[in-house]
């Protein structure tokens, strides 16, 4: 069997049950009040499903993904990503790197901390081989690849993988430790080497000119591999980072 389940939670509009809400009386202000309830409601609901395959004896061999689709929503006032810089809307690391578990007992060992990056993406191709599926499609290109060899431990995670973004006028590669983050609208032109600098703090854009035209090519090279947008983007997200405005496209 294969559930996919999107909670609402903790998305806005902020809404808890009473009894949720009355756990976190020791917080004094009522959005976030009312967040960190929302936290603990999708807590114990995804706990009722755990308990639910114990029960039946399917926990052992079912495997879970569980993930978030982007960072905290900053402009809410009820989260802060800090010390990752921005959140939800932009392309830094407050919006992209988010917790990935994964759990399937009768396959991999629990306890585990992989700190090479995976995507979304991969949770497809992963699911297709869980379920046993010699091969997918041949006449399409699937932009994920299946973890499971890395969690079995039979193989290492690889360091180097190429992850693309695009919205509008944004763009975004990552390669291994290295991310160029491009803004079309303002022009800003942004090089980080995440190993050394997680926070994205320092610009390395000018003082690695041969890695940001790599880069840059390796993105210009995936777009010419995929369709244009096929919707319009709504509006430009503006988005103040120590002083300096950034847009996001929506």
């Amino acid at each position: 069997f294969y559930m996919y389940l999107a909670f609402n939670a903790t998305h806005t509009p902020f809404q808890a049950p009473l009894r949720y809400y009355n756990l976190f009386s020791e917080v004094e202000d009522h959005n976030r009040r009312v967040y960190y309830a929302m936290i603990k409601a999708l807590d114990d609901a995804i706990g009722d499903i755990l308990d639910k395959l114990d029960r039946s004896g399917m926990r052992e061999n079912t495997l879970i993904c569980f993930a978030s689709d982007n960072g905290g929503a900053e402009y809410t006032g009820a989260t802060d990503n800090g010390p990752l810089k921005a959140g939800k809307f932009s392309n830094f690391e407050g919006a992209v790197n988010v917790p990935f578990a994964v759990s399937w007992p009768a396959a991999f060992s629990g306890g585990q901390v992989i700190d090479a990056p995976a995507s979304a993406l991969d949770f497809f191709v992963t699911a297709a081989a869980a379920a046993g599926i010699p091969e997918l499609p041949s006449q399409r290109q699937f932009d994920g690849v299946n973890l499971i060899p890395y969690l079995e431990g039979s193989r290492p995670m690889p360091e180097n993988r190429t992850f693309f973004w695009r919205a509008a006028y944004n763009r975004v590669v990552r390669q291994g430790p290295w991310k160029l983050v491009l803004n079309g609208k303002s022009g800003q032109k942004e090089l980080f080497h995440l190993g050394r600098d997680k926070y994205e703090q320092q610009n390395l854009f000018e003082a690695e000119p041969v890695k940001a035209a790599e880069l840059q090519q390796l993105h210009r090279e995936w777009e010419t591999q995929v369709r244009a947008e096929s919707w319009p983007y709504l509006m430009d997200y503006a988005y103040e980072i120590e002083g300096e405005l950034y847009y996001f496209a929506l």
